[in-house]
């Protein structure tokens, strides 16, 4: 039976990283500087599109003021009516244009809104467990578990962002497609008026730049001497792409405290990235990178990357469960709404699946990783792992179809 002696409480650094502490004032900085979208889905920003006398342009114009405050079919949005009673009850003319009839929680949307929050919570945990798991051990582990950790972390965050710009053209074409109907979806003019005329737009290439600056601090970290610039570089981009859902969800929408309730959001999901993105991590990069260790030490390195990711953890999963519930209060008004309204359903039906994935979290912490250190205890450790991030999936499935329906 192996044993790891205890790590110490400050372990040393490395060479060149940088403490985590020092990436928190300039991304709450850039969080609270963001566009403040107190009317995200009611508000229209100027555009030459609806000044222009051409008729093809006045057209396209008149459908997207129509629907710009329609939710995003195919990321979180606030919804009243539902789309397709929204475009018939609002504007029959605009529909007449060329919008289609679109269904927000059908099975396209859904799997393109799981995709894109599968792929933000991955990003998010790739550099969080490369800033506060990996740097953070420093010299408890060996520099070429370590080395290996961060490169599979690497590759997770870059498959990630490539499954982020595939969602983002995927969004684009489903939001189009709903406004302008699906032979007109992808035509220049109205696109520019989609893109440059809403506040809609306006969140998409805010998501698309970060996606880009997320790619870029991804290439930095490659270079011999640019890994901490490369990773503070990605973790600010992951930080703004965070945003995006508060700024184009539920928490927009909100009349009273608007402001609280898009910081709430924001932390909702870092949380939940900081959670299961970095345990994702954790699994299919950590875990590979123990075998690098020297011969019979595979078992107890492993087991001490994981005591390394049990405060990111519990930090993670205490903020995204906190401020769920903080967000819940914003957009329910009386407890009889959690089961007479489709989005209360839907609520609790998320909150009994993090019940078990938080119950496999704490199986984990109190029973498993204090023999960790052993083969047996090992296994028992990444199976339970492994449900609990598998649940964890199924949990962001469920809120890829919460956030497409209307609060009561």
């Amino acid at each position: 039976m192996l044993h790891t002696p205890r790590a110490p409480r400050t372990a040393p650094r490395r060479p060149g990283a940088l403490p985590a502490r020092l990436l928190l004032a300039p991304m709450l900085a850039l969080a609270l500087l963001s566009p403040a979208p107190a009317a995200a889905h009611t508000r229209l920003l100027s555009t030459a599109a609806s000044a222009t006398a051409d008729p093809a342009d006045t057209a396209a114009s008149s459908a997207v003021e129509a629907v710009a405050a329609n939710p995003d079919p195919a990321a979180p949005a606030d919804s009243v009516a539902g789309d397709d009673q929204q475009a018939a009850g609002d504007d029959q003319a605009a529909a007449d244009e060329g919008g289609s009839e679109y269904d927000a929680v059908g099975p396209l949307p859904l799997v393109v809104r799981w995709m894109e929050f599968v792929s933000l919570l991955a990003m998010i945990g790739a550099v969080a467990f490369n800033l506060l798991v990996i740097r953070r051990l420093g010299t408890t582990i060996p520099a070429r578990v370590a080395d290996r950790a961060a490169y599979g972390a690497w590759h997770i965050a870059a498959g990630a962002a490539a499954l982020g710009a595939l969602t983002l053209v995927a969004r684009l074409w489903l939001q189009s497609r709903a406004i302008f109907g699906a032979d007109q979806a992808f035509e220049g003019e109205q696109l520019e008026a989609l893109v440059r005329g809403t506040v809609w737009g306006s969140g998409w290439i805010l998501q698309a730049v970060a996606t880009v600056a997320y790619f870029v601090g991804l290439m930095v970290a490659r270079a011999p001497h640019g890994r901490s610039v490369g990773w503070m570089g990605a973790s600010l981009a992951a930080l703004l792409l965070a945003c995006v859902p508060a700024l184009s969800g539920h928490a927009s929408a909100v009349e009273r405290m608007t402001a609280v309730a898009i910081v709430s959001d924001w932390l909702h999901v870092l949380g939940a990235g900081v959670w299961l993105g970095t345990l994702a991590t954790v699994l299919l990069a950590g875990f590979p990178a123990a075998a690098f260790a020297a011969e019979r030490e595979g078992a107890a390195v492993f087991a001490r990357i994981v005591r390394g990711f049990s405060p990111v953890a519990l930090a993670g999963a205490g903020t995204a469960g906190v401020t769920g519930i903080v967000n819940s209060l914003f957009h329910l008004t009386a407890l009889g709404q959690l089961w007479h309204s489709w989005y209360g359903r839907m609520l609790v039906l998320k909150l009994l699946l993090l019940g078990i994935v938080a119950l496999l979290g704490y199986v984990n912490w109190r029973r498993v990783l204090p023999v960790a250190d052993t083969p047996e205890g090992n296994r028992r450790l990444r199976r339970n792992a492994a449900l609990e991030l598998g649940n964890g999936v199924v949990v962001i499935l469920v809120t890829a179809a919460l956030v497409a329906l209307p609060t009561p």
